[in-house]
């Protein structure tokens, strides 16, 4: 009999080949643009009842770059280890805004009368809505294991919120190989109500690569 770790490992290691991706960009803005062209299957977004709400898949490169921004100098061996260890979970950036022909403002004023219904808000975003999210891969249904709200001190109308995701087993190959990735927000502070959004394996998997090390 196969031993299942060996099979998990050996099955994850294609995949980290595989999400390479054929192409290659020559810088960190290149990489940008492509990964916010929605042809290229890593952002889904739509529009109800004035307000927006964008879900974008960001890919392992991207985290590590994010990472090591701030590095003088970085090592080829340091890069392959971070994305290694990102490539282990599905890590999403859930946007909600307004439509500015159809609503002005700050998001988290839409719908609150009083102070305390805007803290109440503005607590449910930071804490409470993991409740409200899930993934659908291969006929599972996982949960976030964390999701941060950024805080973006009064200078953007809309919200960014990053939420993550893993196996619930190592067994788990679904959730790295299953062909469809659905996302579900179940939007009850907006009343927008319960959005999807579809991704597929084949476009997280080809996104370009690009050099971010010395």
């Amino acid at each position: 009999m196969v031993n299942k770790s060996l099979f998990y490992i050996g099955t994850l290691s294609l995949l980290l080949l595989s999400s390479c991706g054929k192409n290659t960009v020559d810088s960190y803005e290149d990489y940008l643009l492509w990964l916010d062209d929605t042809e290229n299957g890593l952002v889904r977004d739509k529009e109800a009842g004035g307000i927006t709400i964008k879900v974008k898949q960001l890919p392992s490169n991207y985290l590590a770059y994010q990472d090591l921004i701030n590095e003088k100098s970085i090592k080829k061996s340091i890069v392959d280890s971070i994305i290694g260890s990102y490539e282990k979970s599905l890590t999403f950036l859930l946007t909600i805004g307004v439509d500015g022909d159809v609503k002005k403002g700050d998001i988290m004023f839409q719908g609150v009368r009083t102070y305390k219904e805007y803290k109440q808000q503005l607590m449910e975003l930071n804490f409470g809505i993991e409740n409200n999210i899930s993934l659908s891969i291969g006929g599972n249904m996982y949960n976030p294991v964390l999701s941060h709200l950024e805080n973006v001190y009064g200078l953007t109308d809309k919200r960014n919120i990053t939420v993550v995701f893993v196996p619930a087993t190592k067994e788990d190959k679904l959730f790295y190989l299953a062909e469809e990735i659905q996302f579900t927000y179940d939007d009850e502070l907006f009343d927008t109500g319960i959005n999807h959004f579809t991704f597929n394996r084949e476009d997280i998997n080809n996104n370009p690569s690009f050099k971010f090390w010395n």
